[in-house]
């Protein structure tokens, strides 16, 4: 491509820090067809392209057998922006002028013609422009090109050495953006200096800009300096060649050495001062970027929840909607965009509502079972009896489950109602649940070869007076078993095996298993011939009768009875010698 123009178009190399480019160059399309002219009495010169081809003749319309031409569907050329690129610079210049250093920097990579436009030394004040535009951004660091300073405040979130995503802060005291990996390993502390670089003169420190956040800091500041490896190597090859001259006593070259070093001292010290200048604006401007974005998000999130009620959605299920999810609105709601959203906006609210719906039958449900339980629980209270009805029963009750399953009202007063009216039950379960118990236990004795039987077996009708008999003897599967003679000592059995559950339930303790005790069958059989009583009428509801001996005795180890016995207090226990 040849190049004329009436100022110099010395192209820049590819700079490095203009990343997010599709290839190694950093151009993103073919070479452009168009060549700058310098026939133009403008500053910058004009623009002009190649010749174009002929327009091809236009088509006539073929007439059917109608004699009538078919219409046309339509003419004119397509919109496009693709003839830009044809525009006289000084018309671009004044265009690009209108623009932010990010939109500059999104034109310079689209292709080489903008490339080269923008990279010419002749677009500095572009830039300068586009920096006034963008508002209150401080000018470039010392020795830092314009270009180079918009690269790094607004040229993405990449790593400049490994071009890791997602990098946001900028470290203007290296004038890098750098991740903590890349810090790690290319930043030299001050305090390790002879080990890293034993053969370099430590003057080099003063001559090169340092940072005060190191690589394990995470971005706190101390009162260390860090130098960037590669700007140490260059100082010291610069410092070198100058020495060099000092040896071979070239004239000069002792006050250029000076002049030089001092010229870099000053340079670092306009580095440190203006980077100080430079981390006070982008902390004020990422807080305004926050709350420009928020203003933007509430204003959108209104307009959202305003076209959704328009559409007939609930207003309040929206705003709980948006407060679980910006859904995009952080950029500016247009129609294009708002047409995208809504699908997935009104799938996401769907499936919300369900979630919040089932979220909330799952609390009333709890509140109802426990309601529920603390009915069941009163009422057991109050009975004598050691054995209670299993929850697990209570709660597969069909009204129960009917009433903690059913749909909520909103009102917690109105959610706990349904439970009240269920008071009836209660009774009646509990006196359902030792009827099959007894019935059980009666039918146990019937057969009493089975080795087991669970207490909630279907209940059977069955002779009471069998189970008073001194020789129906159960024993319990929970632990510390004794020996249970009679149905008053299963009625008022506790078992100690689910003490860990009385905390919430008092009748979680009574589901076990029974069996009948043949040893204590056994032994009372042989008791009772011993005393001259008919083990197969004795019946202990007369014991301690003035007709009947006392017949208090229990099968254990340490040859004692624990006897339950109700008192006005509730049940009351006590230990008799074995007779």
């Amino acid at each position: 491509m040849m190049i004329r123009s009436q100022w110099p178009m010395t192209m820049t190399p590819p700079l490095t820090e203009l990343e997010d480019s599709d290839n190694g160059d950093g151009y993103t399309s073919s070479s452009p067809s168009e060549t700058f002219s310098e026939d133009s009495g403008s500053e910058y010169g004009t623009v002009t392209h190649k010749k174009q081809p002929a327009k091809k003749r236009a088509r006539t319309a073929k007439v059917t057998d109608a004699g009538k031409a078919p219409v046309a569907k339509g003419s004119g050329r397509r919109k496009t922006l693709s003839l830009i690129v044809t525009m006289p610079i000084d018309v671009l210049f004044e265009i690009f002028g209108l623009l932010e250093p990010a939109d500059l920097l999104h034109l310079s990579r689209t292709n080489k013609a903008f490339r080269t436009v923008l990279l010419c030394s002749n677009a500095i004040s572009v830039w300068k422009a586009a920096r006034a535009n963008r508002g209150g951004v401080p000018d470039c660091m010392p020795g830092m090109s314009e270009v180079k300073w918009a690269n790094l405040l607004f040229g993405g979130s990449r790593c400049h050495v490994c071009g890791a995503k997602g990098i946001q802060r900028i470290d203007f005291g290296i004038g890098q953006r750098v991740c903590t990996s890349c810090l790690k390993k290319n930043l030299v502390f001050e305090g390790s200096w002879k080990s890293k670089f034993p053969d370099f003169d430590p003057i080099i420190m003063n001559l090169i800009p340092f940072t005060n956040i190191g690589g394990w800091a995470h971005g706190h500041a101390s009162g260390s300096k860090f130098f960037w490896s590669a700007d140490v190597l260059k100082m010291a090859q610069q410092l070198g060649a100058r020495h060099k001259d000092v040896h071979m006593f070239k004239p000069g070259a002792k006050e250029a050495l000076k002049d030089f070093k001092q010229s870099r001292e000053e340079y670092v010290n306009a580095v440190v001062h203006h980077a100080k200048v430079c981390y006070i604006w982008i902390n004020k401007d990422r807080e305004r970027h926050r709350l420009d974005v928020s203003e933007l998000r509430s204003q959108n999130e209104d307009l959202i929840k305003a076209r959704l009620v328009h559409l007939g959605h609930d207003a309040k299920d929206v705003r709980r909607m948006l407060d679980c999810d910006s859904y995009g609105t952080d950029k500016e709601l247009t129609d294009a965009r708002w047409k995208f959203l809504l699908p997935r906006i009104e799938r996401k609210l769907s499936e919300l509502k369900e979630e919040w719906r089932l979220g909330e039958q799952r609390q009333v449900s709890s509140i109802r079972r426990g309601h529920l339980m603390d009915m069941l629980n009163n009422h057991v209270r109050q009975m004598r009896w050691g054995i209670i009805p299993p929850r697990e029963d209570f709660l597969k009750l069909c009204d129960i489950a009917e009433c903690i399953n059913g749909p909520p009202t909103g009102n917690q007063e109105s959610d706990i109602e349904p439970c009240r009216a269920l008071a009836d039950i209660i009774p009646e379960f509990c006196a359902e649940y030792i009827h099959q118990t007894k019935a059980a236990l009666t039918r146990l004795l019937a057969l009493s070869t089975e080795d087991t039987l669970i207490l909630q077996s279907q209940p059977t009708d069955a002779n009471d007076d069998a189970l008073q008999l001194a020789t129906s003897v159960f024993q319990c599967s929970g632990l510390r078993s004794f020996p249970l003679i009679t149905w008053d000592k299963v009625l008022y059995r506790t078992c100690p095996s689910h003490n860990q559950v009385r905390y919430y339930y008092a009748g979680s303790r009574s589901a076990c298993t029974f069996s009948i005790s043949q040893p204590g069958v056994t032994a009372t059989r042989s008791l009772l011939s011993l005393v001259g009583l008919d083990a197969k009428t004795y019946d202990c509801s007369h014991n301690g009768s003035a007709t009947g001996p006392l017949f208090l005795f229990q099968l254990s180890t340490e040859a004692t009875e624990r006897r339950i016995l109700p008192d006005g207090n509730g049940l009351a226990s006590e230990r008799l010698p074995l007779r």
